[in-house]
């Protein structure tokens, strides 16, 4: 009854009862124990993350518990619409011991191209905060070839229990560098998404996606990798027999909403090489960061959902393209039925 009594309160804009109702069970009833406490309101801050502001003022108890999820998920990006938020991120690695950012960071989104070439203000800021955050699981990052990231940017990555990561490889660890030498700081890694293709910046060389070949197979972990480009048959069979644990070979493209008829010229190349494999899927992606799992209608899941349904028999064995579940207006029966799914799960 108490607990119903609390999670009633827990409402955006209704903070004074909530205030007044946990007072109220302290006097009246007793205080609730402190672990389910802080599990109610962590629910609830889980619920609606912009409602963690007003949660913290509800006691001094909440604002210790709640205040690291207010920094579970970083933003970094050169878009001022976000400045005020990445600057108190800053502000708090400054403030706080390295200890409190390394126990609430687990997801950090670098977005350092929305618009032009970042400052180097920022990315000695964000180098200098990122140092504390040695408990990241999720990391993306885009852009900025021309800022020459990876040297510091790389050791720093190093240090993180990655699990997911999506970046463009040839900025991290550029040529001459052996990037398979570098393998075991990505041991707990188990979503890839590579941004690497042909010519994706200044520096890019031919061979290129074919370094990072022996990088990707030294992955003790791997499990689902993306790549947005189109290797040879020989790269792409020695990915298929030497990554050992790996269920899901996904090579991507831009949501036909966003650059239509990409997808057939890269399905078509793919039936055209003389691979069978059930882990190669075609997919595409609306939001560069959707290698991060908190993204709710990203193309990982849309492929986990492709690939159980095809294993039901509800999807043709043969096809391997998830179809573009992005767009709503989509007449393919495949990509409404997994956009559907997705949606019933959001």
């Amino acid at each position: 009854m108490q607990v119903a009594l609390v999670i009633a309160t827990l409402r955006p804009r209704r903070v004074c009862l909530l205030r007044s109702s946990i007072s109220d069970i302290d006097c009246n009833m007793g205080r609730f124990p402190p672990e389910l406490e802080q599990a109610i309101l962590k629910m609830c801050a889980e619920d609606d993350w912009s409602f963690i502001p007003t949660l913290l003022c509800v006691a001094q108890r909440a604002h210790i518990w709640l205040e690291p999820l207010l920094y579970q998920h970083v933003y970094i990006s050169t878009d001022l619409e976000r400045k005020p938020a990445q600057d108190a991120f800053f502000h708090v690695a400054v403030a706080r011991p390295q200890s409190f950012l390394a126990k609430s960071v687990r997801v950090v989104v670098l977005e350092l191209d929305h618009s032009g070439t970042p400052a180097q203000d920022l990315l000695e800021r964000t180098y200098h905060a990122l140092r504390s955050c040695t408990g990241i699981q999720e990391f993306a990052v885009n852009g900025a070839d021309k800022m020459d990231i990876g040297p510091t940017l790389f050791p720093i990555l190093a240090t993180m229990p990655l699990r997911r990561l999506g970046a463009f490889l040839e900025n991290l660890l550029p040529y001459p560098i052996s990037m398979k030498d570098h393998a075991p700081a990505f041991s707990a890694l188990t979503h890839l998404d590579v941004f690497d293709n042909e010519g994706h910046n200044s520096h890019s060389r031919d061979s290129d996606l074919i370094r990072i070949v022996p990088f990707l197979t030294a992955l003790p972990s791997l499990t689902h990798l993306a790549l947005e480009s189109q290797p040879p048959a020989h790269c792409i069979q020695q990915i298929l027999d030497g990554c050992a644990f790996l269920q899901v070979l996904a090579f991507m493209e831009p949501s036909q909403t966003l650059i239509p008829d990409l997808v057939p010229d890269l399905i078509e190349y793919l039936h055209g090489l003389p691979i069978c494999d059930p882990r190669i899927v075609v997919s595409v992606y609306d939001e560069w960061e959707e290698v991060i799992s908190s993204y709710e209608h990203s193309f990982w899941t849309a492929i986990d959902i492709f690939l159980e349904y095809r294993k039901q028999g509800r999807i043709d064995k043969d096809r391997i393209y998830t179809g573009d579940f992005h767009d709503e207006y989509s007449t393919d029966p495949t990509a409404q039925l997994i956009r559907q799914q997705i949606l019933d799960v959001a």
